[in-house]
């Protein structure tokens, strides 16, 4: 950004990760080595249950809590209550307390960040939208849309191998909301790697949400029957930790303070099970 350095980390010894924030030095034109902030160290303060995550039901194709009893069957019937609650946070499920896999106990929340980097979004930021290709009706210009969010919160998202897309307000470095993708719940399918595995003692890495995420704001439908509208939409990737695709409506951060207002955020996912190979044209 115009101010900070946002950067992400991974530590192989321990498959854990950090986004720290670092400001810049404009006397000097360099980055002040001291970080702002420490998203993996503000995890640490967080309660599993005060954590904002959501997931999507490809039933109802809306996202929904990441709690157990919020799960469609299918997925109850792939992951425990004790495996999300030990994704969510929960430390007494870990050794020598419960049976799965010890994290460390300082930092040891947030998933490595390899390959998905930081991606800050604050108000919208795009230029030479008023022209006629893009919509041009009282209402519908992209200039109010800008005006209408010009102050909205800044927050970086980013991919971590925890199997979550992480969003952390950019100012403190809270964690704000965590999407989980459905498919990352779907063990042994494709060529998607099943968070539970994290659970696991014996766990060796596995890429998940390790894709590079995208924000762009587009002219759509939003959910609810709502006209179309400007609305900033961010489409997350997988890498090698699947095939898909996911798309989360940014447009008003603010707004989502607890897990029914995150999981108002996604619009969809799509995965190889949606996209049937090879196809066959129709007679």
């Amino acid at each position: 950004t115009d101010t900070r350095v946002f950067r992400g980390f991974y530590n192989t010894d321990d498959n854990t990760g950090d986004l720290i924030a670092q400001l810049i030095d404009f006397e000097t034109n360099t980055v002040v080595e001291e970080p702002v902030f420490s998203a993996a160290e503000l995890l640490d303060q967080r309660t599993a249950d005060s954590r904002v995550i959501v997931t999507f039901d490809p039933t109802t194709r809306r996202g929904i809590p990441f709690r157990h009893a919020e799960l469609n069957p299918l997925q109850q019937a792939v992951i425990t209550a004790d495996q999300v609650d030990y994704l969510r946070g929960v430390r007494d499920l870990e050794r020598p307390l419960g049976d799965f896999r010890e994290r460390p106990g300082l930092s040891g929340l947030l998933g490595d960040v390899i390959n998905s980097e930081p991606v800050f979004v604050g108000g919208p930021s795009f230029s030479r939208r008023d022209r006629l290709e893009f919509p041009t009706a009282d209402g519908d210009l992209y200039s109010s849309f800008q005006n209408a969010f010009a102050s909205r919160p800044g927050v970086v998202y980013v991919g971590a191998n925890d199997g979550m897309l992480h969003a952390f307000d950019a100012e403190s470095g809270v964690e704000r909301f965590a999407f989980l993708p459905d498919r990352m719940l779907r063990t042994g399918e494709g060529d998607a790697n099943a968070v539970t595995e994290l659970t696991e003692p014996l766990y060796e890495h596995f890429f998940y949400v390790d894709g590079q995420p995208a924000v762009g704001d587009v002219f759509i439908d939003p959910a609810g029957g709502i006209s179309r509208q400007w609305r900033s939409v961010l489409i997350g990737t997988y890498r090698a930790g699947g095939k898909g695709l996911f798309a989360l409506d940014v447009t008003n951060p603010a707004a989502v303070t607890n897990e029914a207002a995150a999981a108002a955020t996604v619009l969809w996912e799509f995965t190889d099970d949606d996209d049937t190979y090879p196809v066959v044209p129709s007679t």
